[in-house]
């Protein structure tokens, strides 16, 4: 059978046959007269070389085909009415529709309360997920749908296959244990040298930037220390005497959940910007345009 010669309209028919087993009630729900709907259902059997449905009394029972059809048939009927001619339509408040978020650990901690209080205001029954993938493995999602966004520090996603909104400018901090005999009461420049300290290896997209700060100033630190996540970090830097360079959001995160300060650094840095990303594939799709629209509203800064 070659699908060109299939005339998809007969999708719906069997679809209405099928869950009104009545040719009758089944062309009132279309809008079919009766000699239509008979000249479908003929069309179809030609096409699939089978009855399909057969009469039992009043009703018309499908045949085995007809039920191997059914599931396959059916999502692409409710995959015709959700994706092309129901687009329009996102209710927040009805959806069971989940989305995946893409972000750093710290990053979850930061944007993550806020947004479940908003949603649950909102009443939305949206669930989300996050995590955090490497470079092609988050393109790959993003393309295929299985990521909906990525928030933070993205800079491979730079380019014409997604769009990028900024979210507000960061800058980078250190944080250290209150009492911290390394650091006293303010962090010069030779105790911020001199300080054993920990960082945070890959994939945390911010520790390249600053590497490159340092370098572009001639400034050599002692990382004695590199870990996976920001979360370990808190646990390292509140209980020895290692020192950490972090985004703000993080330093802000980490002196609420942990016995830490926050110094500025002492030497001019650069900041960066924190973006949310989506393909472009989904840039119009209703669901992913509210929730983005929730997440700017939220977050974006005039800085």
């Amino acid at each position: 059978m070659d699908l060109h010669t299939v005339d998809l309209n007969l999708i719906t028919v069997f679809d209405a046959i099928l869950r009104n087993r009545n040719v009758t009630v089944a062309g009132v729900e279309l809008g079919l007269s009766q000699p239509a709907m008979s000249y479908a259902l003929a069309k179809m059997r030609r096409t699939f070389n089978d009855p399909l449905f057969f009469r039992v009394g009043n009703e018309m029972q499908p045949t085995s085909l007809a039920m191997d059809l059914a599931a396959p048939l059916r999502d692409v009927v409710e995959k015709l009415r959700a994706d092309v001619f129901g687009r329009t339509v996102f209710d927040p408040a009805t959806t069971t529709r989940s989305f995946v978020y893409c972000m750093t650990d710290i990053a979850e901690s930061y944007f993550l309360p806020g947004l479940m209080t908003e949603l649950q205001r909102q009443g939305a029954r949206i669930t989300l997920r996050s995590g955090l993938l490497d470079a092609p493995a988050l393109r790959a999602g993003l393309a295929g749908g299985e990521v909906d966004f990525a928030v933070g520090i993205f800079p491979d996603l730079d380019g014409p296959d997604h769009f990028r909104q900024k979210l507000y400018e960061s800058r980078f901090v250190c944080v250290a244990r209150s009492g911290n005999p390394l650091v006293k009461s303010r962090l010069t420049l030779r105790r911020f040298v001199d300080a054993p300290q920990v960082a945070v290896s890959a994939p945390a997209r911010s520790q390249p930037i600053l590497e490159g700060i340092l370098h572009r100033l001639g400034i050599q630190r002692t990382v004695l220390l590199r870990v996976q996540n920001f979360l370990t970090l808190i646990e390292i830097a509140s209980k020895t005497d290692l020192i950490a360079v972090v985004p703000i959001e993080a330093a802000e995160t980490l002196q609420k959940i942990g016995r830490l300060k926050v110094y500025p650094l002492p030497f001019e840095s650069a900041g960066f910007t924190i973006n949310q990303y989506w393909h472009r594939r989904y840039n119009n799709d209703p669901g992913n345009r509210w929730l983005r629209g929730v997440f700017f509203r939220l977050f974006q800064r005039d800085t």
